[in-house]
């Protein structure tokens, strides 16, 4: 296996065939502000360490013939690491304050009692990092592809049990403020994120300033005169919450705003407000959608915020909490764990947005999955990731035609 470090963070990482040809994977980190405590930021000089110590040893020698054996193996490498945890401290009591500290003005003495929070050291087992083990499964993925001799779409198909595609996944293209609007005819949604610094500056005291945006985002996309219906996504980050003070009640209503401010276009709002723990959020985002329903809306909410695991998608799939769920592809870890979970929020009729960066691999893993919408990363061009993603699709559907005919 070959790896190489780049000064943008990530790790190129090659499955070296045995005629010397070389299939890659990328292992680079998601961005995320709300990072589990088991695990780590992403680190090249200890990913590289990690991979040449722990993972060469077991994939050396390996058949590359099933993607899902491989897959399985890279899943059941564990690490033990030490990590640093806040130790839950008891709650406060009210001190009693005498009527002779009240006259003396003696009232600062809790203040400085207050002591800084107490954290301990803990040795937990923990999967490989997902950045890791995304770059990784991707490598595997193209490897038994190149020895087989067919798309890494049909390995996919076969292996897990998927239909060969037939039709290309509609894309979602990340939108700025003031961006003049070309889009591709495979675009059927927009999206936008508003600024995680200062909510009230993105969204408005009251969400007046979002409403606005969505506004005139609708005017442009109907004076352009775009065929297609297009559907509005507002990724904010918590923000409604946060400025109505996580009262679910007026979020509702900022929402309803929201949709009439889009019609006729559909709006999707992601993360309209993230509690401390994922139960809370789950709950929250169920009681609201719940909410929704009720009054008769077409809004669809969107859960990101506190997905990491496949656990954590199996957690708001159950409680049907959302509408859809935003899939990172490098977030989750490997790629069976991503079709994995794919599949169970199919059976339970959970729509998927997707997001990875724009690879062969990753318009070929869009194609067998078939989620809603397919996109990628903030920070990356929009067309040449539009590009990207649709002259790949497109190349691999003419291909399969061809085949079955």
């Amino acid at each position: 296996m070959d790896t190489t470090g780049q000064a943008t963070g990530t790790i190129q990482l090659g499955i070296v065939i045995g005629d010397s040809r070389i299939a890659w994977g990328t292992c680079e980190d998601v961005q995320v502000g709300d990072r589990p405590d088991f695990q780590s930021p992403f680190s090249i000089e200890e990913g590289i360490a990690f991979i040449e110590e722990k993972i060469n040893p077991l994939l050396v020698g390996q058949k590359l013939v099933t993607f899902r054996h491989l897959a399985s193996v890279v899943e059941s490498i564990r690490e033990t690491v030490t990590i640093s945890k806040p130790v839950p401290q008891p709650e406060r009591r009210s001190q009693i304050v005498s009527r002779r500290a009240i006259i003396s003005g003696f009232l600062s003495s809790s203040e400085a009692d207050e002591s800084v929070a107490a954290t301990e050291q803990i040795t937990i087992e923990r999967a490989i990092h997902p950045a890791i083990g995304h770059g990784l499964s991707q490598a595997l993925l193209s490897a038994v592809s190149m020895v087989r001799g067919v798309t890494v779409a049909e390995i996919i198909a076969e292996e897990f049990d998927l239909p060969i595609p037939s039709t290309a996944v509609d894309l979602q293209m990340p939108i700025q403020r003031g961006q003049k609007l070309q889009l591709h005819d495979q675009i059927s949604a927009l999206s936008y994120a508003v600024g995680r610094t200062d909510f009230e500056e993105s969204l408005g005291p009251n969400g007046e300033r979002i409403q606005r945006f969505v506004r005139q985002l609708r005017e442009s996309l109907v004076e352009a005169g775009y065929a297609r219906p297009m559907t509005i996504h507002l990724d904010t980050a918590g923000g409604l919450g946060q400025i109505f003070g996580q009262d679910i009640g007026k979020v509702l209503g900022a929402l309803y705003g929201l949709e009439q401010a889009a019609k006729p276009c559909l709006v999707r709002v992601q993360d309209p407000l993230i509690l401390d723990d994922l139960d809370s959020q789950i709950e929250a985002l169920g009681q609201l959608r719940s909410y929704i329903r009720m009054r008769g809306m077409s809004l669809q909410l969107v859960a990101s915020a506190g997905i990491h695991t496949l656990s954590d998608i199996r957690s708001f799939v159950q409680a049907e909490a959302v509408h859809v769920l935003h899939l990172q592809m490098s977030r989750l870890g490997t790629i069976q764990e991503l079709i994995v979970a794919s599949q169970e929020c199919r059976a339970r009729d959970m729509r998927i947005l997707l997001e990875g960066a724009p690879s062969a691999v990753t318009s070929q893993v869009a194609l067998a999955m078939q989620p809603d919408l397919l996109t990628y990363p903030r920070d990356r061009p929009a067309g040449a990731s539009i590009a990207a993603f649709h002259n790949e699709m497109a190349r691999t559907l003419t291909w399969l035609t061809q085949k079955a005919t």
